[in-house]
């Protein structure tokens, strides 16, 4: 193939030096007809010439690659498509805490659909909240993004102390720190 295209372009340059003097006219013409059928010659001969036994493996080897890069592109789009719906819900829910005047930042976690697209379903939620905005982002939450109680988990950042609470009803014999209260301590 390199010297197909080393004697193209050497041919070229012959032709156009060819052309360059020929006087203007019939001659010209019948000068150009020629380059072309000099140019046209050495492409039919490597046509020609073309071992066909080795152009169908090659063939299904440059297939193969080009399935083989479809379905890496297609699996990079599938998980740029998954994070785009992670960071929206994400910043969905920050942005609604902080219209409700909790401090939160939020991780979501997404699944595969069975309808063929990203759907969000956790939520790790962490800040500073009351109980009265946590129930009602909870509720928004799982009304809005159909994440449940179940899968939201909220922790606080309250006075340095990280207690874990699920989307249900906390503990009661647990105390504000998420340490389980000492019935023989009175106080």
């Amino acid at each position: 193939m390199r010297e197909l295209i080393r004697e193209l372009c050497a041919l070229s340059v012959f032709c156009g030096l060819a052309l360059s003097v020929a006087p203007e006219g019939s001659v010209k013409k019948a000068a150009a007809l020629c380059c072309a059928l000099v140019l046209l010659l050495p492409i039919v001969t490597a046509v020609k010439e073309l071992d066909y036994t080795a152009y169908a493996p090659e063939l299904a080897r440059y297939r193969e690659l080009g399935q083989a890069l479809t379905e890496d592109a297609e699996a990079r789009t599938e998980r740029l498509n998954r994070l785009v719906v992670e960071r929206e819900c994400a910043a969905w829910i920050e942005q609604s805490a902080a219209a409700a005047g909790a401090g939160l930042r939020a991780e979501v976690q997404a699944r595969w659909d069975l309808g063929g697209f990203w759907v969000p379903e956790k939520a790790r939620l962490r800040g500073v909240w009351t109980e009265e905005q946590r129930r009602a982002l909870s509720a928004q939450i799982g009304a809005e993004l159909g994440i449940g109680p179940a899968q939201q988990e909220w922790v606080s950042d309250e006075d340095g102390n990280a207690a874990e609470k699920t989307g249900g009803d906390q503990d009661p014999a647990a105390d504000p720190g998420g340490r389980a209260a000492d019935p023989a301590d009175p106080g």
